[in-house]
């Protein structure tokens, strides 16, 4: 049954929620200096159905983390990065974006790289959602050396989004090959 369940989920996804969620729970962990059991001497009485349910337990948890952390940044940091400002009369914003999904889909099947492209643009953008989610936590305890690296972090992953979502609008478009994008 674990099977089948594991193998719906890509192994990007996987791997991705997987990361994000055991980076959040190490500084968790690290931060709140939460004590991590070492040493658990009565497992051999509890018996091999216990001891699985316990060993998966931990990954279960953190992968869950890790979907929270990617969907906040789907529907939270996206909004946020997509808004636009206007500045003396000319409109930006954080990322290059186009809304038009069926012109991406119609174009990915011209260029299979705007897949990759888009998974990596996903990636960044759950990075910065999680280290704006550990700077949030760092500021509301007061500790503010630690939290200007985490912005700092934050800041890098949003770069980078801008960078692969810069590059699908202009492979869409044809102003950009995919060979230059990589």
């Amino acid at each position: 049954m674990v099977e089948k369940i594991i193998g719906k989920i890509p192994l990007y996804n996987f791997l991705n929620m997987l990361q994000v969620g055991t980076v959040f729970c190490v500084f968790l962990v690290w931060f709140f200096e939460i004590p991590v059991v070492k040493n658990i001497t009565n497992l051999p009485e509890v018996g091999a159905g216990y001891f699985a349910l316990l060993s998966i337990i931990p990954f279960v948890v953190v992968y869950e983390i890790g979907y929270i952390i990617f969907r906040l940044g789907g529907t939270v940091v996206e909004k946020i990065l997509k808004a636009k400002i206007k500045i003396k009369g000319k409109e930006y914003s954080l990322v290059y974006f186009d809304d038009e999904y069926g012109k991406f889909n119609d174009k990915r099947k011209d260029n299979p790289f705007l897949s990759v492209l888009s998974r990596e643009y996903a990636f960044a953008r759950t990075q910065a959602t999680l280290f704006v989610a550990i700077f949030s936590i760092l500021i509301w305890f007061g500790e503010i050396g630690y939290a200007f690296i985490s912005l700092l972090l934050a800041i890098v992953f949003v770069w980078t989004a801008r960078k692969h979502s810069k590059n699908i609008v202009e492979i869409m478009y044809y102003k950009l090959s995919p060979q230059k994008a990589k």
